[in-house]
């Protein structure tokens, strides 16, 4: 399994290949309305014309999601979204990891945080607390440009 090192806040981590896909997911679960995702994370998702107008006068209506903070999703929309980015770059025979030991590690390095209550096992919620700069310097070493992917740089 391929790790790497990027440093935020004068902290190494390393990090393995599907925790990257994971981080980058959780990323656009928590900076993305849950009505976009089949917008960036779907091949074929219908009238491309009307959501893409959709999209900007929703986006010119509400505030930079940016601006606002990170917003808790739920982990089966962080699934989605990151098997979807692995289908996108044909890294699904690559990635099989435990998503729920990954979202643990990620956890517990200060990536993302649980929202939702301890008791509340069959949907948690989570939160992504890492910065734009961080996450866009993560997605640049994979090929990514996560820009592609937020709703706050779509056109």
């Amino acid at each position: 399994m391929a790790y790497l090192s990027l440093q935020e806040d004068g902290q190494t981590f390393c990090l393995s290949t599907s925790a990257k896909y994971l981080l980058i997911a959780a990323y656009c679960a928590s900076y993305n309305p849950p009505s976009s995702d089949r917008r960036f994370f779907t091949k074929n998702h219908g009238k491309q014309r009307r959501r893409a107008s959709t999209a900007k006068g929703l986006r010119s209506n509400l505030e930079s999601a940016h601006e606002t903070g990170p917003k808790p999703f739920p982990v089966q929309r962080l699934l989605f979204i990151y098997l979807a980015m692995l289908e996108k770059h044909d890294m699904r025979n690559h990635c099989a990891a435990d998503i729920h030991a990954q979202v643990a590690e990620l956890c517990a390095m200060g990536f993302l945080n649980r929202v939702s209550a301890d008791g509340n096992l069959d949907t948690p919620k989570y939160r992504c607390i890492a910065t734009f700069e961080f996450s866009e310097q993560l997605a640049k070493t994979m090929g990514i440009e996560i820009r592609d992917f937020l709703i706050d740089f779509s056109s």
